[in-house]
């Protein structure tokens, strides 16, 4: 996959904002890591877990999922001779392997359990069912820490706590001595004892230091305290820093030999980390689709040779939020080159990267804010040629700029590449644009690729009436408004409006007026054509919706007469 092309077409943004809802850090950074794939297995298997998930959280079922911190650096520790992990990572661990259990039990038991009302999950329990038991490495952790990551006091610690304890009594005890004593008192600066290199020692006036001996461990700046550990209080501290290596000792030999015991349970908890971060991944797609009412869409089966059509139906582009105006857009087993043509601003490159998106949302397991119906094949390339790519630096004007990316297009577009052609054969001349862009999409109407295109160019919309793999389409205009109401019709080309938005622009109604007699001295009557096509097109969907209506009487008509000759029948064998 093109960095360049999933940029532009906003997949990183969207990929990031699913990120936010993962349960872990690591399952952030797997969410952001992941792009595309192109093996249908490997689809299906991801989008058949994110949609398991989506049916769990909108069931109101109990919360199976919670998050642990970062482990995966823990792992080449363990199994390493003499090493020896922290307590905040034994912690880790353990909330870890509580994780794990949590979603074993949680899961397990809300589906066995015939009172509730959830989804079936098969998916996911099949994927939960290869976590191994981590219950032995959870209670040997956590029998070394409490439930909230503190060392326990375990009867090895005990002993030396004690002592410690009764060295600091004992050392206050002095110290409280010289502070309150009438004769020594008066010889200190301050009644309160001052710590100096981790030992308690006395403020002491400079002219009577010799009034209390010890070990002079500071002097202040201005040469007048001095401040001195008592000889008696000296061998107190003495032993209080030897019990408290002691301590720090016990406590080193207790974590190491944890990692020891821990370090048979490696292979299975680095088994375990894969398949939670996997759950991660698609639990955190399917609370972003949860929350933006999203949909799994179906995949076209390729090996039913059915995988050239493409539906879309009410697709809300995900970073346009509530203002997204839902669009329908399909393409029937036949048609490879969309054509989509209609006044600027109306909504085109929007349509064409919201299909280009969801076809890589959809690759990567993520649901769709659509509605049901929406359909759509696997690409195994995205190329993208959108925006002006004109450069100073490289020297590239804004055609060559196009030409340059869908030259890479063609070096290696084939049947299952997806390819989006913005303002297909603009930024030179019209008659000349219009040619290379008909020899490009005849290129790729050959090799069977799947093309988005939108163009200004007329003689592109002709293009797509002459092509039965290419079809036409449009942006709606409302023409009392003169403004797009975003709204896709399929089968028919759209118009430019470039004079009626001009004239409502405020260029001046002379200019507008001298635009109009250059264009009708040397115009076909295209646009005439086209007003007539969206005529016959509001007239069909009309005559479409009252065939169906009769189509529903008729059949209810049949059904009474049904009934009728049933009665006559039992009627009959009554008499008979």
């Amino acid at each position: 996959m093109n960095n360049k092309t999933l940029e532009q077409l906003d997949f990183f943004r969207i990929r990031d904002a699913i990120a936010t809802h993962c349960m872990s850090e690591e399952g952030i950074e797997c969410v952001k890591a992941r792009i595309p794939f192109v093996d249908s297995k490997k689809i299906k298997t991801v989008k058949n877990q994110t949609e398991e998930w989506m049916r769990y959280i909108s069931s109101g079922a109990p919360t199976a999922f919670h998050g642990w911190n970062t482990i995966q650096p823990f792992f080449s520790i363990l199994g390493v001779d003499g090493s020896c992990l922290e307590i905040e990572n034994l912690y880790a661990l353990g909330t870890f392997c509580r994780s794990c259990s949590c979603i074993k039990k949680t899961l397990c038991n809300t589906t066995k359990n015939e009172k509730t009302k959830t989804p079936d999950t098969p998916h996911l329990l099949e994927l939960i069912s290869k976590i191994p038991d981590l219950t032995n490495a959870e209670q040997k952790i956590f029998r070394i820490l409490t439930k909230d990551g503190e060392l326990r006091d375990l009867p090895e610690l005990q002993k030396i706590r004690s002592n410690i304890q009764k060295l600091r009594q004992n050392i206050d005890n002095l110290m409280h001595k010289y502070t309150t004593d009438v004769t020594t008192s008066k010889t200190l600066q301050s009644q309160l004892p001052a710590l100096r290199a981790n030992r308690q020692v006395l403020a002491v006036k400079a002219n009577f230091k010799g009034r209390i001996k010890g070990i002079v461990h500071e002097m202040s700046q201005t040469g007048q305290t001095l401040y001195i550990e008592p000889e008696d209080v000296v061998q107190k501290n003495n032993e209080l820093i030897q019990e408290e290596f002691k301590y720090t000792q016990e406590i080193r030999r207790i974590l190491k030999e944890l990692t020891a015991i821990l370090a048979e349970d490696k292979e299975s908890l680095n088994k375990a980390h894969t398949i939670m971060l996997e759950l991660d991944v698609s639990y955190a797609a399917a609370r972003w689709g949860v929350k933006n009412e999203c949909i799994i869409a179906a995949t076209i089966d390729s090996d039913k040779k059915a995988h050239l059509g493409l539906t879309l139906y009410e697709a809300r582009h995900p970073l346009l939020g509530k203002t997204a105006v839902p669009i329908t857009v399909q393409c029937r087993p036949h048609h490879r080159v969309l054509i989509l043509t209609g006044p600027n601003t109306g909504g085109k490159t929007v349509t064409l990267k919201t299909i280009a998106l969801f076809a890589l949302l959809n690759q990567s397991g993520f649901p769709l804010p659509a509605k049901e119906g929406t359909m759509l094949p696997i690409f195994s390339s995205f190329f993208a040629d959108i925006g002006d790519e004109q450069s100073l630096d490289q020297s590239l004007s804004t055609f060559s700029g196009h030409m340059k990316n869908i030259a890479k297009a063609l070096d290696e577009a084939d049947e299952n590449s997806l390819i989006l052609l913005d303002e297909l054969g603009s930024g030179t001349d019209p008659q000349e644009g219009g040619g290379i862009a008909m020899a490009v999409l005849d290129e790729l109407i050959q090799r069977n690729s799947f093309v988005l295109v939108t163009t200004h160019h007329g003689i592109l919309k002709n293009f797509g009436y002459t092509h039965k793999t290419c079809v036409n389409a449009s942006v709606d205009f409302d023409q009392t408004t003169l403004s797009p109401n975003y709204r896709i019709l399929m089968g028919v080309p759209g118009e430019s409006h470039a004079l009626d938005i001009a004239r409502r622009s405020g260029l001046p109604a002379s200019i507008v007026s001298t635009a109009e007699q250059y264009i009708t001295s040397g115009k076909t009557n295209v646009s005439e054509l086209i007003k007539g096509l969206h005529a016959k097109h509001e007239e069909l969907a009309h005559l479409e919706k009252e065939f169906k209506i009769k189509e529903k009487h008729i059949r209810e008509k049949w059904q009474k007469v049904d009934l009728k000759d049933l009665q006559l029948k039992q009627k009959e064998l009554a008499l008979k």
